[in-house]
């Protein structure tokens, strides 16, 4: 098992002596173009990896003074490492920095692979299968019995091998994964991750224009604030998390902290404009609920807003989807941007006139408040989620609070009402809210929520098999005592403490600890289920 670490003169001089020993490597670059970016993908030096990989790239921002292609830089050396006991091997990504000025003909940054039988980064881009990773065993300077542990590894770590991840997901892992310091654990599941937040983000685009219909361009112009006459308080949640989003990003690339940007625009995408706002829309274009044009309009006004500005936020660490995805984009009229690429357009600030006045600190205290209810209403149904689809029949959902706040807010005729009651999921109608004296219905499971001084109750009664789901449960819990037993037997045994390495004991404390909460919310499900006889 073997791993070099090779700076750029030792790299050109290895290439030049013999280039077939360097397999693959991957080149970062930067080239200046005036604003603030850090690098838009990657390219091929030397001819050394693959020309699918080339592109335009810009990395950070320079000072006006300084001519192009050169750039001020914050000294820093950062080392990613794949787990070495994963396979027989070690994957060094050795990213070299330097201060000063840095002229990218002389400087790389560089993603190296001068390892026998360990994963390179194309196997992650382009997808590789078991008997190829296999196969690449036999190419190498390993033993036989090498070989055969590190086949072992392989198929006990990607049985179906790795999964065709692309640039973009590849990319977005390796800037999350600066947080974690020199040495970091890459795990190939996580770049799986991020190509499904690919997916999402171009399923967003694709939501986006079922609701913008065949016909739609956007009327706002960005010379002025993008807050339409018109906005909704759930549309004026969302521009004001965008304005948060917009802030923090930058706010993180001056700090040289592209780990939490890159929090910041996933958070945005994932959690707040797709599992919140997509969401909680819905039941406004539905023809049945009788929507007015002008909220209509707002509300598609915000979606564009909200998409083609989040794609600006997240091009720099996954350039190619959001090229494509914003191509696809109409265009403001009497638009400040003219730019032909998104690599060219104007990255997004909160100085800029078009975000004036999307911050509201206080629809956004509202929004938290009301989403500790939603969260409750999700927590209660999710145990029988599956039974609920299959019957087509929602329980109704009922609230009783002493908080005057929250009973305004979810009152029948404001606007809260039907984004919160959309957003629990799998509830029937408008949240019913009770006096704070009034008895529990029949046939409810109740969850307290604190943070809203509240109490959340669902209608469960009729809707599922009482005695059925707590055979369920209680075959579930009898499976995760039988597994607590067995980890707590480990601790027990003679020199746990002394003998076993500390990753294994931290691995089975965290699954004990598991396993005492899964208990506790079974119970806490039987019992709700109990009341409900």
């Amino acid at each position: 098992m073997t791993t070099q670490e090779v700076n750029h003169s030792d790299l050109i001089k290895q290439y030049q002596k013999n280039p077939e020993n360097i397999r693959n490597i991957c080149v970062l670059a930067h080239v200046d173009h005036g604003k603030t970016s850090l690098v838009d993908s990657l390219i091929s030096s030397n001819n050394i990896i693959s020309p699918r990989l080339a592109g335009d790239v810009r990395y950070m921002d320079s000072r006006p003074d300084e001519q192009e292609r050169n750039i001020t830089m914050k000294s820093s050396s950062i080392s990613l490492a794949f787990h070495s006991d994963k396979f027989n091997g070690n994957y060094l990504i050795n990213l070299i920095d330097s201060p000063g000025h840095v002229d990218f003909s002389y400087e790389i940054f560089s993603a190296l692979k001068i390892v026998d039988g360990a994963i390179i980064l194309i196997d992650v881009i382009e997808g590789i299968s078991l008997q190829a990773l296999n196969e690449k065993l036999l190419h190498g300077n390993l033993s036989a019995n090498e070989i055969e542990k590190a086949k072992a590894g392989q198929c006990k770590e990607y049985p179906n091998g790795i999964a065709e991840c692309g640039t973009d997901a590849l990319r977005f892992a390796l800037c999350a994964y600066t947080a974690q310091g020199r040495d970091v654990n890459l795990d190939v599941n996580r770049i799986v991750g991020y190509r499904n937040f690919c997916n999402k983000v171009w399923n967003a685009v694709r939501f986006a224009y079922t609701k913008f219909g065949t016909d739609f361009k956007p009327t706002m112009s960005d010379r002025g604030s993008l807050l339409p006459e018109h906005a909704s308080e759930i549309d004026r949640w969302i521009l004001s998390r965008l304005y948060y989003a917009i802030a923090q990003t930058n706010s993180c690339f001056e700090a040289y902290d592209l780990a939490s940007a890159s929090t910041a625009v996933y958070n945005f995408w994932l959690y707040e404009l797709c599992d919140v706002y997509f969401e909680a829309t819905k039941p406004l274009f539905m023809p049945e609920n009788g929507a007015k044009p002008e909220a209509l309009h707002a509300a598609r006004e915000t979606l564009y807003t909200c998409i083609e500005t989040g794609l600006r936020l997240l091009h720099p660490f996954m350039p190619f989807i959001t090229e494509e995805l914003w191509q696809r984009f109409p265009r403001r009229p009497d638009s400040v941007e003219t730019a032909p690429s998104i690599m060219l357009a104007e990255f997004p600030e909160v100085t800029q006139v078009q975000y004036a006045g999307l911050a509201n600190p206080e629809i956004e205290a509202n929004m938290t408040l009301l989403m500790n209810i939603v969260h409750a209403i999700r927590h209660i149904n999710a145990p029988y989620s599956q039974t609920i689809k299959k019957n087509n029949h929602r329980p109704r959902v009922f609230l009783r609070t002493k908080n005057e706040k929250v009973r305004a807010l979810l009152a029948t005729d404001s606007q809260y009402a039907l984004p919160i009651s959309a957003l629990g999921m799998y509830s029937d109608g408008l949240i019913i809210v009770l006096p704070a004296d009034a008895e529990t219905p029949a046939g409810c499971a109740v969850e307290v929520v604190p943070a809203a001084d509240s109490e959340v109750m669902s209608e469960l009664k009729g809707i599922v098999d009482v005695d059925v789901e707590l055979g369920k449960i209680n075959k579930q819990r009898a499976r995760a005592e039988n597994d607590l037993r067995v980890q707590q037997k480990k601790t027990h045994e003679p020199q746990f403490e002394e003998k076993t390495p500390k990753e294994v004991r931290e691995a089975t404390f965290a699954k004990i600890a598991a396993l005492e909460e899964e208990i506790r919310m079974l119970q806490a499900t039987a019992d709700n289920l109990a009341k409900m006889r």
